[in-house]
């Protein structure tokens, strides 16, 4: 078993659910009891909005407050409101207590294949502003000694510039039909389909409700500025893909290369060179660098700018070939070949993926 293995285990727990994702063992026994003792409607009810044998509901907190001083926020994860769905999840008929058993781990969009971002402190019920569940989650720090990028690090300064939906998972226990007793004791129940009287919590993630594409960019570049990574999972969760260099630099390679007079000792002034006549000569080709690097043939995606020019120095062969670089233009008219062969009939990709895909070939990344 490698390390991440172990590490996952310990932070989910010591056995596989009977829903197929990891929890702890006492846990994962009440909630197979729990399973077999459901009755017809619960079935049917998970079976038609279900995923895996749990249903899954996205919220934003009406009431969210980020904790000063911690790494921390508190905000509502249920509450007596109708869903979208027209219907009811009764914060009355809560159970989080298998949730507590398995350690509280919350995760980034309920992805079990990483490790955790957080842990729930706790999870209580309260009747003001709102009837509903109150949930405080703890964000990881990055932990001594640990080597390379920190997943919760990223995710936490998402949700400090906004991020603040979470998405709930539970298993429905008892339901029914709004009835005329409930019609005459809220007048809402008309638009109801469905009333969850009561359920099992078994989780709450972080996740991205209509992110915004625009803000999201400019938190990514923020972030990258601060030496934060954004891991590529939660993008693709956003449906979005934005490349690792979002500011574009245009760089002549001569220019760059050139020493000035006074970085040289004991070099003379240059003299000034007659100028020559103008030619009519094609556009000088440059290179379009994307974080410091070269976005040009393929075969040159690696290479610095300083180095582009020393490339056909290393054999007679190349030296007579011209330096195989993109100008703007052909820059596009190279993406726009490639959405299209990326688009082509018997393609099914996002648009969002298409755009990723393409980038990740230019950047030389696949």
């Amino acid at each position: 078993m490698s390390i991440f293995d172990r590490l996952l285990k310990k932070a989910y727990g010591d056995a596989e659910g009977p829903l197929g994702y990891p929890m702890h063992s006492e846990a994962a026994k009440e909630l197979e009891q729990t399973i077999a003792g459901l009755d017809t409607d619960c079935k049917s009810y998970i079976e038609e909005n279900g995923t895996d044998g749990i249903v899954r509901l996205k919220v934003v907190p009406t009431t969210f407050e980020l904790l000063e001083g911690e790494r921390a926020d508190v905000s509502l994860i249920n509450t007596d409101s109708i869903d979208r769905d027209k219907e009811i999840v009764m914060p009355s008929g809560g159970d989080w207590k298998s949730f507590t058993k398995s350690g509280g781990p919350v995760t980034f969009a309920h992805k079990y294949g990483e490790l955790p971002v957080g842990r729930a402190a706790w999870v209580k019920r309260v009747k003001e502003p709102v009837d509903g569940w109150l949930a405080k989650t703890i964000y990881k720090a990055k932990p001594e000694g640990w080597d390379g990028d920190w997943f919760p690090d990223a995710v936490f300064s998402f949700v400090q510039e906004g991020m603040r939906g979470k998405s709930v998972g539970f298993i429905p226990t008892k339901g029914h039909r709004p009835n005329e007793v409930d019609l005459k004791a809220d007048a809402r129940m008309a638009e109801v389909g469905w009333i969850i009287d009561k359920w099992v919590g078994l989780e709450y993630a972080v996740t991205p409700i209509q992110s915004n594409p625009d803000a999201v960019t400019i938190q990514v570049s923020k972030m990258r500025q601060k030496g934060i990574v954004v891991p590529d999972i939660i993008l693709d969760e956003m449906g979005l893909a934005i490349p690792l260099g979002i500011d574009f630099k245009i760089v002549d390679p001569k220019q760059e290369d050139t020493p000035k007079p006074d970085d040289v000792e004991g070099t003379e002034e240059p003299k000034e060179e007659p100028k020559a006549e103008p030619k009519a000569v094609p556009k000088k080709s440059v290179i379009i660098t994307v974080n410091g690097k070269p976005i040009g043939k393929d075969r040159k995606m690696a290479l610095k700018p300083q180095e582009v020019e020393t490339l056909d120095t290393k054999s007679t062969k190349e030296a007579d070939k011209p330096e195989e670089v993109l100008t703007q233009s052909e820059m596009v008219a190279e993406m726009t070949k490639r959405m299209r062969v990326a688009t082509a009939p018997k393609g099914s990709l996002s648009p969002a993926r298409v755009t990723k895909r393409i980038i990740d070939r230019m950047c030389g990344r696949v």
